[in-house]
């Protein structure tokens, strides 16, 4: 009888040995972290570019020329509203497994804000590599990471268009390979002032890899509120994924949270560059998610991350459950008013007005009760509102001075004009809005019969009646419209 080896076939081990490395990989990567957090009315927007121009799984090609991408953030950030923002940018510096096994090391980016300077960014480079085939890092990757945040703060506006040029790296890998990556991102945390929910803007990063395979990145360090809003949103960038290859999914173990779409990976921002965003409730009390990040055909590597939730680092010392706003036209005056059913050291409420949004004047502060759990009704009346838009800020300030945005709104007060034509003892009325009434009224208050014109459009905004007033006796009249009035003298 033939008796069994302990040992296994070689020959069978080295195939096994080799189909390990083939299937598997090893990678070296930067775990994912807490990069910046801020409680606030404020929001977060990560926009970017890549250099490379991949479609369909057949290229990479690149061309070294700089890229752009405009920004719109909401009326009214201006620089120094800018609370933080960081560029990242990604390159591959090596591929042993595609043939280019020269090391091109990752330089600076340069980097111009609109209406401004270049700006020469560098920074500490973070690795990360895979083993694919068995040999020794196969292909390698780069990150680096540079706070801009003063650059967008000196800057009259931060909206506009944004140029990067991305140093060092492989500027161009086609045909070779499908793994290459070319990209930047800008990270910005701003200052809404439109916005009057206070909110958690987190921002993670790390690097790390995979390829033809799954990887689980650990997303913690936020808290998701017991009670009242547990929307979130979720941004995430991936620095590769081709929009002609199939098979790529990304899911989150929150089972609140929705998983990412079929368009997930689909090179929205260019060759090899993807921006994402989910948006849904959360699980209350949770702290944390996994992502799970999968490509059957190519090379996924996530990006930084962003997330946008109700905060539970500090409850608003008031809660307004109104605010509200009307235009009187028989005193030519707005009337706000708003409630509260909770104030916690509240001192007082400041209104403020702006025609365009953007710049406020203070015209008014109230009072708060300081401490109440009852409801309390507030108004204010501004007797001398522009013509056409009015925006209404309300703020509300604490004993200690804080102050925070408590409401927001829009009136319309009627662009009304009145022309009188003496000649022909007629008024000539216009307005931005319908004249659905008009009255005429002498000094004894009696109403006088009138012949009115059929309303005529002057433009799509605008219409246009004509008051006869040939055959009254002389006088004063008082014009009376449902959006103004005026007094006229007829001889």
């Amino acid at each position: 009888m033939k008796k069994s080896s302990l040992f296994p076939n070689p020959l069978l081990l080295f195939l096994l040995f080799s189909a390990a490395f083939t299937v598997a990989q090893i990678n070296s990567s930067t775990p994912y972290t807490t990069l910046f957090s801020y409680d606030g009315q404020a929001d977060i927007l990560i926009a970017g570019a890549s250099e490379l121009h991949e479609t369909g799984g057949s290229n990479n090609c690149g061309t070294d020329a700089p890229t752009q991408v405009e920004i719109s953030l909401p009326t009214g950030v201006t620089g120094n509203r800018i609370i933080r923002a960081y560029v990242h940018w990604y390159t591959m510096t090596r591929n042993r497994f595609n043939g280019l096994p020269a090391y091109k090391e990752m330089g600076n980016l340069k980097f111009t804000p609109p209406g401004s300077e270049m700006f020469s960014l560098s920074s500490t480079s973070y690795p990360a590599y895979l083993h694919i085939s068995g040999k020794e890092n196969d292909v390698n990757w780069e990150m680096k990471r540079a706070d801009v945040t003063q650059i967008l703060r000196s800057l009259k506006t931060p909206n506009g268009v944004y140029m990067a040029d991305i140093i060092g790296g492989y500027v161009n890998s086609c045909p070779k390979t499908q793994a290459n990556i070319r990209a930047w991102t800008l990270t910005i945390v701003y200052d809404d002032p439109t916005s009057i929910n206070y909110r958690r803007q987190i921002i993670f990063d790390g690097f790390t890899p995979a390829w033809h395979n799954n990887i689980s990145i650990n997303i913690a360090g936020y808290e998701v509120p017991m009670i009242g809003d547990n929307q979130g949103e979720f941004t995430a960038v991936f620095v590769q994924g081709d929009p002609g290859i199939t098979g790529e999914v990304c899911t989150t173990s929150d089972q609140s949270f929705p998983n990412f779409g079929t368009d997930f990976g689909n090179g929205s921002e260019g060759g090899g560059l993807d921006i994402d965003k989910v948006t849904g409730n959360l699980t209350r009390g949770s702290n944390s998610m996994t992502l799970d990040a999968t490509s059957y055909q190519d090379a996924i590597i996530p990006g930084v991350f962003a997330m946008n939730l109700a905060s539970t680092q500090m409850a608003l010392p008031v809660e307004l459950t109104l605010f509200e706003g009307s235009y009187d036209k028989s005193r030519c005056a707005v009337d706000l008013s708003w409630q509260t059913t909770a104030e916690i050291n509240n001192e007082k409420f400041f209104v403020e007005r702006s025609i365009d949004g953007e710049n406020w004047e203070l015209i008014g502060a109230i009072n708060g009760a300081v401490n109440s759990q009852s409801e309390n009704n507030y108004s204010y009346k501004d007797q001398n509102p522009e013509m056409g838009s009015n925006f209404y800020r309300l703020t509300q300030q604490d004993l200690d001075g804080k102050t925070r945005k408590a409401g927001l709104l829009k009136v319309e007060r009627p662009n009304v004009k009145f022309n009188w034509i003496p000649s022909v003892n007629s008024m000539e009325i216009s307005a931005n809005v319908r004249i659905i009434e008009c009255l005429v009224v002498n000094m004894n208050g009696q109403s006088m019969p009138v012949k009115i014109e059929e309303p005529s459009s002057i433009n799509s905004k605008q219409e246009k009646i004509i008051v006869k007033m040939d055959d009254f006796p002389t006088g004063v009249y008082l014009i009376k419209t449902n959006i103004g009035s005026t007094k006229v003298q007829v001889n």
